[in-house]
């Protein structure tokens, strides 16, 4: 009967070897067979080919690696860092980008070549000034020439870490009842005694002061069915503890023997549920209640509104004021009908329409339709803006996929209403920017909103406009009274008479029906 592994792990350092690390081992060939791929970025200062006849000369063969955003973006050597600074830092990947050639100095001693590579800002990347990197941080390598080249024997490929031989004990529960089989990943692993409940191994691992490095060292323990693997670098806080297996671990165990039932007695005041019982014994989780206790976040973030497929896109803030032309760079570098106007005025495009601050009530229809309630409450005045993207010909239900240069119209409709006992002032203001330089407005006829010679908006108010910066629209509303207002702001200014024309055809509740319906 194949009993249960129950294992203690207990590391003592020994005199260590000083070398540096050879992650060839660790690494995978190429298909070709002049090269290697690791399945983490390694950080490689030294590669040297040993060939099976006489090296090629120096300058007869040149070593590539593979390309990712390093250098522009790397990893610190002196921390690990946090989400919040690296969260969408790419490290690489096997099939993206392409191969760069290494600038190394090359020497040539009988059967080997000797690539030491110099500063990667030196020649490949001068533009980063303050990364003097004498080594390249990447997933793959190869050996190309343009000529034929001998066989290569095997690599060498040496990085920042050093190597260092520690001795690494296992106190079983019950001796094993299956011979034992050790291997290690980054490293090398050897038995060195086997009795009865406890095994001694001698493992040669990498050591690296870098908290971000891939060379570290993995030991995998394999008897009959059972497997575990650990990393050396855990054992630095003390001997490893896994409750699934019945194992209690000392900080600091005593050099001298010891068995598993000595640790287990002086780790029982440890003992308790692993985190594993604990998930299986609480109440199968909903959708609602995972919902409800994630903590608030500290503010509303915006909402993009667009058409489907579209490329133009509005951002919708919490404090009810819109922003568009923030991907000129994209739309330029992808030229459609609408990019030649994109010359007409500075990007970005803002509009506000008062200072209303964090929003009492925000949504979606249905939780899902791109289509933004927002509510705000203010000294008695309730002011709700519904909001919507379409476009400037009209929503179409249940046509096709609008094309994707549309030109696009962000309607929004503001409801004040008096929910006090006292007369209420309403006021809508509407201040304009481009390029975060405020630009004046201009009210004319039809509701129509001009900057310079073209339209810019429209807005649909009873009452007239003030003729100051910025415009506005003010009311006096009794207790229990309400106004409406729609306003229409194309994406992009409006030039010629027939985009005017339909600017002003735009129904809010037909295009609200239809943005729904599609």
């Amino acid at each position: 009967m194949n009993r249960t592994l129950f294992f203690l792990v207990w590391v003592l350092a020994l005199p260590g070897l000083g070398a540096q690390f050879d992650a060839a081992p660790s690494a995978l060939s190429l298909p070709e067979g002049n090269g290697l791929v690791w399945e983490d970025p390694r950080e490689l200062h030294k590669v040297v080919v040993h060939f099976d006849g006489a090296a090629p000369p120096a300058d007869g063969a040149r070593l590539e690696y593979w390309g990712s955003r390093w250098p522009e973006q790397h990893l610190p050597k002196d921390r690990e860092p946090g989400g919040g600074d690296v969260g969408w830092m790419e490290l690489g990947n096997w099939y993206n980008y392409g191969w760069r050639r290494a600038d190394a100095e090359v020497r040539a001693e009988g059967q080997t070549l000797i690539y030491t590579l110099r500063p990667v800002n030196r020649k490949e990347f001068p533009k980063v000034k303050d990364y003097p990197a004498a080594f390249r941080y990447t997933l793959k390598i190869r050996i190309v020439s343009e000529g034929a080249l001998p066989k290569i024997r095997r690599f060498e490929t040496l990085t920042d870490s050093t190597v260092e031989k520690r001795l690494v004990s296992l106190a079983w529960k019950e001796p094993p009842d299956s011979k034992l089989s050790i291997s290690a990943y980054n490293g090398t692993a050897s038995m060195v005694k086997s009795a009865g409940a406890r095994t001694d191994m001698e493992v040669a691992c990498s050591i690296n002061p870098d908290p971000n490095t891939f060379d570290r060292t993995l030991v995998t323990v394999v008897g009959g069915k059972d497997v575990f693997t650990f990393a050396v670098d855990d054992l630095k806080q003390g001997p490893l503890f896994l409750p699934q297996y019945g194992v209690a671990v000392l900080s600091a165990p005593e050099a001298g023997g010891f068995d598993y039932n000595a640790v287990a007695i002086a780790g029982a005041p440890k003992k308790g549920q692993s985190l594993y019982d604990r998930v299986a014994g609480m109440p199968e989780q909903t959708w609602r209640a995972a919902w409800d206790n994630m903590p608030p976040k500290k503010s509303r973030i915006y909402l993009p509104l667009g058409l489907d497929g579209g490329r133009q896109r509005f951002l919708l803030n919490a404090d009810g004021s819109v922003s568009c032309r923030h991907n000129d760079h994209y739309l330029r570098q992808r030229p459609g009908k609408d990019s030649p106007r994109l010359d007409r005025e500075p990007a970005p495009a803002s509009f506000r329409f008062g200072d209303y601050g964090q929003p009492a009530d925000r949504g979606l229809d249905e939780d899902s339709i791109p289509i933004c309630t927002t509510v705000w409450e203010q000294g008695g005045l309730r002011t709700i803006q519904t909001a919507f993207v379409t476009e400037l010909s009209g929503a179409k239900a249940d046509g096709p996929v609008p094309e994707a240069d549309a030109l696009t119209v962000f309607l929004a409709r503001f409801i004040f209403t008096n929910i006090s006992t006292a007369n209420q002032t309403a006021t809508l203001p509407l201040s304009y920017s481009t390029a975060e330089k405020a630009k004046p407005l201009r009210a004319g006829d039809n509701g129509l909103v001009w900057v310079g010679d073209h339209v810019r908006a429209q807005v649909l108010a009873d009452g007239g406009a003030s003729g100051e910066q910025p415009v506005a629209w003010s009311w006096t509303l009794a207790p229990g009274e309400s106004r409406t207002v729609l306003v229409k702001i194309p994406y992009l200014v409006l030039t010629e008479k027939p985009e005017e024309d339909a600017l002003a055809r735009l129904d809010f509740d037909t295009e609200r029906k239809a943005v729904a319906g599609y």
